[in-house]
């Protein structure tokens, strides 16, 4: 963690990655559950309330691979995903065609 993060030093350890198992490089931002609570009903029609009501808060942290990942970790149950792909519409990545279309693009 870099000291414009921690200016006292005091905080604990970084997380790990979920990838690598390697420590988080710095956090990135601090967000509040009431803030991401009507964004995910706003940007994808999708309630959270029931999933996020436990955690006040999430930090954004990036990792030594790139990866931006979010602690508290919180996974979505079948309904939520059900609602989210459902709002998505039946072409992207998500669907079996445009899993095979996205890949066979990349194909060599």
């Amino acid at each position: 963690m870099t000291e414009q993060n921690d200016p006292a030093g005091c905080s604990p350890a970084p997380p790990r990655c979920p990838i690598t198992g390697r420590p988080a490089l710095r956090r990135i931002q601090v967000i509040s559950s009431s803030l991401l609570i009507p964004l995910w009903s706003i940007s994808f029609g999708v309630d959270v309330r029931r999933a996020l009501a436990e955690v006040r808060r999430f930090e954004l942290w990036e990792s030594p691979c790139g990866l931006a990942f979010f602690t508290t970790m919180v996974a979505g149950d079948k309904a939520f995903y059900d609602k989210l792909y459902t709002g998505l519409g039946d072409e992207g990545p998500w669907t079996a065609a445009g899993y095979y279309q996205d890949y066979s693009a990349r194909s060599v």
